[in-house]
């Protein structure tokens, strides 16, 4: 069974993030009815997702200790960050 576990959607709920806890990452946006795999390597859960206060990125963090920053308009991973043997959140 696939289980969410963080989510985050735009002020206006048209698009989100939508992380699994086998460390899936979707992009969906709702206008378009579409989703879009971003990443499926993490090996562990996605604990948190943050928006940028201009919405133009967002980053993601998981049990691993990796932090990715992702761009919204093409949703690409623009920066991957890692701290060995930690549990990362943003």
């Amino acid at each position: 069974m696939l289980l969410i576990t963080p989510c985050l959607f735009s002020f206006c709920a048209m698009q989100g993030i939508v992380g699994t806890d086998c460390g899936t990452v979707w992009y969906v946006n709702w206008p378009e009815h579409s989703c879009v795999r971003l990443v499926s390597t993490n090996p562990t859960d996605i604990t948190s997702i943050q928006f940028s206060d201009d919405g133009s990125k967002f980053v993601t963090c998981a049990e691993d200790g990796s932090l990715r920053l992702w761009t919204v308009e093409d949703r690409e991973q623009v920066l991957q960050f890692q701290v060995l043997e930690q549990v990362c959140a943003c």
